[in-house]
């Protein structure tokens, strides 16, 4: 005799009831990882703000101010558009970037001729987007991505990319960082600004004792992502839209877009001022403000090396934040 025997299985109606649930746990599950990514990434973001700090710091005490944003003495004088981050290197233990920054400075290390932009003078020397005959960049600093100076928000901030402006095809690393100008570059009035080498030495930059409004009221640097197209946002040399570092190194919270650079892409924004508003990834305009890829405001780095996150609503203030000697009376969210 023979016993009958059942196979047990779902039914179609059961099996259907299941991947409600696993839909709805996957919906519920989504939000919440993304929410951890998140904040993970803000935190990073803001550790890399306060490694900056500390490295500018130092900087501060080794050479009595803070770095310039910036240098725009044209190609005539060493370290023409390096920028303030490319000036930190050795406090950001990056030595070796430094020492080859140095090293390309001596005099016989340039290529000749070299003018890619046709430059008046035939003594560009010193510009930094420059390669050997071979096509080999002289500066290794302009393409090395440096994770102190990245945002693990934004990829591109990850690793380097071949840009071509002008004609001209450069390998470039990027970051998610700007000084913070002021009000604007046009103002000045900030704690990072472009200025112009008459000596051929590094003119001083800000110093802790011309911050007159506080040094934990004082914004130095924030988040903004490199432009939409990847011509601005370049950390180790970027003359900006305006050739004074706007855009590329440096940024006012009330930016004003000069329409100047040359380039459609920016020259057709609107000239501002810009304010502290989301952004998007394919808005070139976007890169004349403060944002973030962090959810509801981005991270600022203050003069006294305190980090912290402001929301957009905190607008309203920024421009009182941003500048170093206006007499306001503002306290930090």
């Amino acid at each position: 005799m023979h016993r009958l025997s059942h196979r047990a299985g779902f039914t179609l109606i059961e099996l259907l009831v299941v991947i409600a649930i696993i839909a709805i746990l996957i919906g519920l599950l989504l939000p919440a990882v993304q929410r951890v990514r998140d904040a993970a990434n803000r935190v990073k973001c803001a550790n890399n703000l306060k490694q900056i700090g500390l490295a500018l710091q130092h900087y501060h005490d080794t050479y009595g101010s803070f770095p310039p944003a910036l240098d725009n003495s044209w190609p005539y004088y060493p370290y023409a558009y390096v920028s303030w981050m490319g000036r930190i290197l050795p406090f950001v233990e990056q030595d070796n970037l430094w020492a080859n920054t140095v090293a390309m400075e001596m005099p016989g290390s340039q290529p000749a001729p070299f003018n890619p932009f046709n430059f008046p003078s035939p003594q560009c020397y010193y510009f930094p987007w420059d390669a050997y005959p071979d096509g080999t960049q002289r500066y290794q600093a302009l393409a090395t991505t440096l994770q102190v100076y990245s945002c693990p928000a934004d990829s591109r901030t990850l690793q380097a990319a071949v840009v071509s402006q002008a004609g001209y095809t450069m390998k470039l690393a990027f970051t998610a960082y700007q000084g913070v100008n002021g009000t604007s570059h046009l103002a000045g009035d900030g704690m990072l600004n472009s200025v112009q080498n008459t000596t051929g030495k590094c003119p001083l930059g800000c110093r802790i004792a011309d911050v007159v409004d506080g040094a934990s009221n004082t914004l130095m640097a924030g988040e903004r992502p490199p432009s939409a197209s990847l011509i601005f946002g370049c950390w180790f040399a970027d003359a900006g839209t305006s050739n004074n570092g706007d855009g590329g190194v440096t940024l006012g919270v009330r930016e004003i877009n000069e329409q100047i650079s040359g380039l459609p892409a920016t020259d057709q924004c609107p000239r501002g001022p810009y304010n502290f508003v989301p952004g998007t990834l394919g808005n070139e305009c976007d890169l004349f403000h403060f944002w973030s890829f962090h959810s509801g405001g981005a991270n600022f780095l203050f003069v006294d090396g305190s980090v912290h996150f402001l929301g957009y609503s905190a607008d309203g203030i920024l421009a009182a934040l941003a500048t170093r000697s206006g007499g306001e009376r503002i306290e930090v969210p």
